[in-house]
């Protein structure tokens, strides 16, 4: 298997999460100027994302497992969710644990309470503070009382557009708004914000567990350029584009950027795409009517499983082939999992979803799934800059050059129930040089340990084999002598 050191492809951005649901729960919920406990508890549900449930350790320690660069996985990309719901929203009760992200806005229109969604503020800041500098902020569904359902999660009938069209006008502002209020306040710029969350799918029905709304093709072709509008009157552009649609699966993002209008696709510099399945991943980046033929930037902004208990290696794996062909074949810039942390307690849908787990309810019982140490052996090593190489295996094998060129990193993984090998190499990168291969693991025995190096004597020519343990994922890092 040879590498290719000149094979360069897409600068990497870097690896994140969202922040919905799993901040809600586990940031701390004060006002933003370090006061008490909400001001304005009586008008959102808080029984599902109690007050100061978790203590401060817990949740400090959460967000170095997911920011910091030493002590966790060191994420540099977070995804904010400006949220539709509290203000007595109809949907109370309904919501999934952390699913009642609350509008600042008001059903008035005009009255903002900057102090709601405190928790999620506290994370975004959390993770400011542990390296993370990559921004996006998303919605998932508008305000309650702009949409036609009067809900926020979703229409009466699923396949229906949800947000009142009386409402656009109102709905871009608002985003504009946020975006604006974290700049001025916080100091966070959003690089890019994303109105839709899978707009195009029949998931979001009134009554539902989590916020969601239906935008049809034609409604997201009117609404981007009336976004992108009120973004530059916001004064917030360029620093902050637009991206889109964040459809739930590859086919789906494709049909959506083939039958975005001229104003609609000019709005938007950067296309997102969930990695739910994906049959059209090289047409979707390369083909004519493609993300990257036509001047955008390619994400993938949501991915997540969990299909079997988090100690075993089956979704680990599933993660680490997901990473590998999303920056292979997708040519992803960026690669987010959805729901970093999740209830330990969580009975539906997905009882296994998340890198790691604890109880919303008390904060207690953490613990590491193997598909944090999966993704731990990708983001430990290919660190945002690093530059993407095209790979002999894209399914299993991962490659690029550390930012500087100084390192070359592979992560390959081995679905196979039993040992083997693999011949490796690496001669494009060390050029004639020695050089030392130090590898770590993932396995059903091993959460990203040290399994050694390798010297590589100048008279190997850089080729030489690595052992890939049944059922894991392992990471080699080059560098010359």
């Amino acid at each position: 298997m040879r590498i290719d050191a000149a094979a360069k492809q897409q600068t990497f951005d870097g690896w994140g999460t969202s922040l919905a649901w799993w901040s809600n729960v586990v940031g701390e919920r004060r006002g933003e100027k370090g006061g008490a406990v909400l001001a304005h508890t009586q008008k959102i549900d808080t029984t599902l994302s109690p007050p100061g449930a978790f203590p401060d350790a817990i949740r400090n320690r959460v967000a170095d497992l997911m920011f910091h660069p030493t002590k966790g996985l060191g994420l540099t990309i977070a995804r904010y969710n400006i949220g539709g719901s509290g203000w007595a929203t109809p949907d109370k009760g309904n919501l999934r644990p952390g699913g009642d992200i609350a509008s600042f806005l008001g059903p008035d229109g005009t009255t903002y309470d900057w102090g709601l969604d405190a928790a999620q503020v506290w994370t975004l800041l959390a993770a400011k503070e542990r390296g993370a500098n990559l921004f996006e902020a998303f919605s998932n569904s508008p305000p309650y009382w702009m949409t036609i359902s009067g809900r926020a999660s979703g229409a009466v009938e699923a396949s229906d557009d949800n947000l009142s069209p009386s409402k656009y006008g109102a709905f871009a502002e608002y985003l504009a708004t946020v975006v604006r209020h974290f700049s001025d306040n916080h100091n966070i710029t959003f690089a890019t914000l994303d109105p839709f969350n899978e707009p195009s799918t029949n998931y979001w029905w009134a009554g539902n567990v989590q916020e969601g709304c239906h935008f049809d093709r034609a409604s997201q072709n009117a609404f981007l350029p009336l976004m992108k509008a009120e973004l530059d009157r916001a004064g917030v552009s360029p620093a902050t584009q637009l991206s889109a649609s964040d459809e739930t699966n590859m086919r789906d993002a494709l049909e959506t950027l083939q039958a975005y209008t001229p104003q609609a696709l000019a709005s938007i510099a950067q296309i997102n795409t969930h990695a739910y399945w994906g049959p059209s991943y090289p047409r979707l980046a390369l083909g004519p009517a493609g993300a990257l033929a036509a001047g955008k930037r390619m994400w993938q902004s949501e991915f997540g499983t969990g299909t079997a208990p988090v100690t075993a290696m089956a979704d680990g794996l599933a993660l680490a082939a997901q990473c590998a062909a999303d920056l292979n074949l997708l040519k992803a810039s960026a690669w987010v999992y959805w729901q970093a942390v999740e209830d330990l307690d969580g009975k539906d849908p997905t009882p296994w979803w998340g890198l790691a787990q604890l109880s919303f309810a008390n904060g207690k019982g953490l613990r590491l799934g193997k598909q944090y140490w999966a993704l731990w052996q990708h983001s430990a090593h290919v660190r945002p800059g690093a530059t993407v190489l095209a790979s002999p295996r894209p399914a299993s094998l991962l490659a690029a050059l550390a930012p500087g060129g100084e390192a070359l990193v592979l992560v390959l993984t081995r679905a196979d129930a039993r040992d083997g090998a693999t011949a490796v190499d690496v001669s494009s990168f060390l050029r004639g040089r020695p050089g030392v291969a130090t590898v770590t693991r993932t396995s059903p025995s091993e959460d990203g340990e040290d399994a050694g190096s390798l010297p590589l004597p100048a008279e190997w020519g850089g080729r030489f084999r690595v052992r890939l343990a049944a059922e894991s994922v392992t990471t080699v890092v080059v560098r010359a002598a």
